[in-house]
């Protein structure tokens, strides 16, 4: 887990799974944004454990996409 606006690593989850990152996400309840990748996992997660907070993509699979999108 990565503080955006600090630029600075607050945790490393020991895996992947939904049930690991809502409980993370319920033990930091001001939570109020979540940038993550396209994966259902942490879109489920982040609505389990941080229900409160607004998810968006993060900037590198923003422009992934495009260009992928672009070459097509």
């Amino acid at each position: 887990m990565v503080d955006l606006e600090r630029r600075r690593v607050v945790d490393l989850l020991g895996d992947r799974l939904t049930a690991t990152t809502a409980d993370w996400f319920g033990r930091h309840p001001g939570t109020e944004i979540v940038s993550r990748d396209r994966a259902g996992t942490y879109a489920d997660a982040a609505r389990q454990g941080a229900p409160q907070a607004r998810q968006v993509a993060d900037r590198f699979h923003l422009l992934k996409n495009l260009r992928e999108t672009i070459e097509r």
